[in-house]
């Protein structure tokens, strides 16, 4: 007979385009980056474009850290003197 086995399911809130275990400035810098592409990282929602949807998925994780990472990562609110919202308006989102 089997032996039944639990593993246990990490969940990851959608915005981390760099994989670094964190959702901050400099995922959102790539999303600009991916605008309007097919690129897989900045399409949270999986309907094949990188675009406004998918942002607001990122700005709503927006600082939120995968909680199965022992290590936390340092958030990163400004990169180069750029905000969320200067990218927001870098993708004429308001």
């Amino acid at each position: 007979m089997g032996t039944w086995r639990s593993l246990p399911l990490r969940t990851q809130d959608a915005g981390d385009i760099n994989q670094d275990s964190v959702i901050d400035i400099i995922d959102a810098l790539l999303m600009v980056k991916y605008w309007g592409s097919d690129k897989q990282a900045a399409d949270f929602n999986f309907d094949g474009t990188g675009d406004k949807k998918d942002f607001e998925l990122l700005a709503a994780n927006f600082l939120k850290i995968d909680p199965g990472v022992k290590e936390v990562p340092k958030k990163t609110r400004k990169h180069n003197g750029k905000t969320l919202d200067d990218v927001k308006e870098m993708l004429d989102i308001s």
